[in-house]
C-alpha cells in the first residue's frame, strides 16, 4: 500500500475535534514528501519523517512539527496494526525540543494600563481583564 493511501485511510480514525487541523498537517506531510508519497509504505524511512518535520519546523513552528509527529504516529500505528508495516519508523523519530523564544513574558505596567483603557466602557471586559491580572495570568 502506498504512503499516501495509508495517510488518507487513517484520517477517519483521528479525533473529530481537530479534523481540519489533522487534515492540513497530513496534507503538508504528503506534499513535502513529494514523489516519495507514492512509494510503498514499507519503504518509509525514519530520516524521511525527520526531514519532513525539520522542514515544517522551519516553515511554521516547532510545536506544529511536534503535533504533526503525533498525528503521523497515529497514522502509521494503524498501518502497523493492519500488518502493512513490520517496523514503524515514525516511532523512532524524537520530538523537537521547544525553543526558549516561545516563552511568554509578563505584561508591563504600561501594557496593562493600555488594555484597561480599551476596556473602560465595557464593564464585563474590564472585569475579565482584572480577573486574569489578579490571578497572575501573564504576570512576570
Amino acid at each position: 500500500m502506498k504512503i499516501a493511501n495509508v495517510v488518507k485511510q487513517s484520517q477517519s480514525k483521528l479525533s473529530n475535534r481537530r479534523t481540519s487541523d489533522t487534515s492540513e498537517l497530513l496534507s503538508a506531510f504528503l506534499s513535502s514528501s513529494g514523489p516519495k508519497a507514492n512509494r510503498d509504505v514499507s519503504r518509509l524511512q525514519t530520516h524521511d519523517i525527520a526531514r519532513s518535520l525539520d522542514r515544517e519546523a522551519k516553515e511554521r513552528a516547532r510545536a506544529t512539527a511536534n503535533l504533526s509527529l503525533k498525528v503521523l504516529r497515529v497514522c502509521f500505528g494503524e498501518a502497523e496494526k493492519q500488518d502493512l508495516l513490520t517496523v514503524n519508523p515514525v516511532k523512532r523519530v524524537k520530538f523537537l525540543k521547544s525553543s526558549k523564544e516561545a516563552k511568554r513574558r509578563g505584561f508591563t505596567l504600561a501594557e496593562v494600563k493600555r488594555i484597561l483603557k480599551e476596556c473602560r466602557e465595557n464593564v464585563e471586559c474590564r472585569g475579565l481583564v482584572l480577573f486574569g491580572l489578579y490571578l497572575g495570568q501573564r504576570a512576570g
